[in-house]
């Protein structure tokens, strides 16, 4: 993710300035078609990819509470074990990783921040035939003047790995409108991605 992706996502959060509430839907997805039933870990990592500690840490955090509260799974953030020099160390943090009895990995990754502007139409009363009947209607009713709106649109990819298989089991894009801060968006992701995947036979 881009610096200035990151700088926009964090200010816009940071602000609280939205224009609507939030929504998230799921863009795309694939599940490796090998994997015939529900997703049976024991120790889960939880990685936020991002150069920014305090977001890796505030999302790494409330993911993998959610993971241990609905999945009666443990899920244990990336930033408890893994250091900010481990981070560019693939060999050293798999070392890391695999003593420490994880057999699944969940990891998240802004790819994309983008501001979108629309015009909101006003709206007219409507004309009545009879003179009267419009000047008694319209007086009160008059022209609503249109607006500018400006939504946020996040899109996150999260993928499900198997460490003890060493593959990709699942990944989505997740597309989420205007999220007031940092937990709102998690918590849409959260949402969207467990429903696909229990939909999809992933998830009990």
């Amino acid at each position: 993710m881009k610096n200035v992706a990151f700088a926009l996502i964090l200010g816009v959060l940071g602000a609280g300035v939205m224009s609507c509430g939030a929504s998230t839907s799921l863009t795309n997805s694939w599940r490796d078609p090998s994997v015939t039933g529900p997703l049976e870990f024991n120790k889960v990592l939880v990685v936020m990819v991002t150069k920014d500690g305090a977001t890796r840490r505030t999302v790494e955090d409330d993911i993998a509470q959610r993971i241990t509260a609905k999945r009666n799974v443990e899920a244990v953030p990336s930033y408890t074990i893994l250091m900010e020099s481990d981070l560019r160390n693939a060999e050293h943090a798999k070392q890391i990783v695999e003593q420490a009895g994880f057999d699944g990995a969940v990891a998240l990754r802004i790819v994309g921040v983008d501001k979108e502007t629309t015009y909101v139409p006003g709206t007219y009363p409507s004309p009545y035939y009879n003179f009267w009947g419009y000047y008694d209607y319209a007086w009160p009713a008059v022209y609503d003047p249109g607006y500018m709106q400006t939504d946020t649109i996040v899109n996150i990819e999260t993928m499900v790995y198997s460490i003890k298989d060493g593959k990709l089991v699942w990944t989505g894009t997740t597309e989420t409108f205007n999220p007031s801060d940092l937990d709102d968006l998690v918590e849409g992701i959260g949402a969207t991605v467990s429903a696909e995947m229990t939909k999809q036979g992933l998830l009990r």
